[in-house]
């Protein structure tokens, strides 16, 4: 936990299925609301779709007015898509909290990893990643994380806050 950080560089080396396993393994191993279990996962490795996922999240920035980003990470490494049966609070939660696990156990094996919204905030931008990733319109995509190697820690790491600035007892 110490040492989880968002990742927005890897290495141009593929990440073993196997790791990617061990990391849905450790997802589907989450609290969901009344053992629902309504998470989903698209894995993508292959070049030409990540290739067109970044394209699609380049756009999705310029259309948010977002800063400038070198956005290599999108293609470097693995890249799963979380869904989730529907677009319901307590099944969106559910989802959220299978990918914090995914996020602690890629750190568990040494790889890099990044959650991203930013692709699903632009309506046209979530409507081509469905199309291109063939997603039925029942299933709600709500993350994308991004996973590899990298040596290297964020450029702008942020220290997090201490228990102390957040913590109440009893009432705020």
């Amino acid at each position: 936990m110490e040492t989880r950080h968002t990742t927005r560089s890897y290495h141009d080396k593929t990440v073993p299925q196997a790791a990617i396993q061990k990391i849905l393994g450790a997802a589907v191993k989450a609290p969901s609301s009344m053992n629902q279990q309504p998470w989903h996962f698209i894995v993508v490795n292959a070049k030409d779709a990540k290739a067109k996922i970044r394209r699609l999240y380049d756009q999705a920035r310029k259309e948010l007015n977002y800063y400038e980003q070198d956005t290599s990470f999108m293609e470097n490494g693995a890249l799963v898509v979380v869904c989730c049966n529907s677009a319901g609070d307590d099944q969106r939660f559910s989802c959220l909290m299978a990918a914090q696990n995914m996020l602690i156990a890629a750190t568990a094996l040494g790889l890099g990893s990044g959650p991203s919204i930013t692709l699903l905030q632009s309506k046209e931008g979530a409507k081509k990643l469905r199309r291109l990733l063939g997603i039925p319109k029942k299933i709600a995509p709500l993350l994308l994380v991004t996973l590899g190697y990298t040596d290297k820690k964020p450029a702008h790491y942020k220290k997090k806050k201490g228990l102390k600035k957040v913590l109440h007892e009893n009432r705020w």
